[in-house]
């Protein structure tokens, strides 16, 4: 789903490319490009934390389902 959105997103600057010049030059961006790639690298980065977040959860979650067990069997 995330990848889909990604492409939604892409094909919506790329069919109206009037949007990206717009933000562009409202952030004040030399180029739409560097906009582009950095809006880019900005989600990138986000689904790259939230997925270190959920992996540190899941390994807390192990560890205390293998202590758990390895009292059960002592």
């Amino acid at each position: 789903v995330f990848w889909l959105l990604i492409a939604a997103a892409l094909i919506v600057v790329a069919v109206f490319p009037q949007l990206a010049y717009w933000v562009s030059d409202l952030l004040g961006f030399d180029s739409p490009s560097n906009f582009i790639f950095l809006c880019g690298i900005i989600v990138l980065l986000v689904r790259t934390f939230a997925q270190d977040r959920k992996i540190a959860v899941l390994k807390r979650k192990l560890t205390a389902l293998v202590q758990d067990e390895a009292l059960r069997d002592k």
